[in-house]
């Protein structure tokens, strides 16, 4: 028999509630997982649900969906090269940056104030 005063009777009665916590967190896991696929799965018997017939634009969405994925596996190779060449200036921004910056700006087509001063708007 066990002294009280040992260390025995703890770690048995430790090893005991760490096993209950596991047993019922399983239980609590199973609950929840049927309940949840009862929920989420199974449609109620009262309510019947009809899909609706498919219109002929959702057909012809889907044919246009599937020639623009053939369009991409035939036209791989240009669509590789025009995605590198974005790569590249994204890595290498000096060039844009210099054309962005360095720009000279163009005159307006119409010069708004001019306008507005000879119809009296402008103050």
């Amino acid at each position: 028999m066990a002294d009280p005063g040992s260390g025995d009777v703890p770690r048995a009665m430790g090893a005991w509630g760490v096993g209950l916590v596991l047993a019922a967190s399983l239980l609590t896991m199973v609950a929840l997982g049927r309940a949840g696929s009862r929920l989420f799965w199974k449609p109620a018997a009262s309510t019947a649900l009809r899909m609706p017939e498919p219109q002929p634009v959702q057909g012809l969405s889907l044919v246009a969906l599937l020639a623009a994925v053939l369009a991409c596996a035939v036209f791989a190779g240009p669509i590789a090269r025009y995605a590198e060449a974005a790569a590249a200036q994204l890595h290498a921004p000096k060039a844009s940056v210099k054309a962005v910056l360095g720009a000279q700006p163009v005159p307006a087509a119409i010069d708004v104030r001019k306008e507005m001063r000879e119809r009296g708007e402008l103050k």
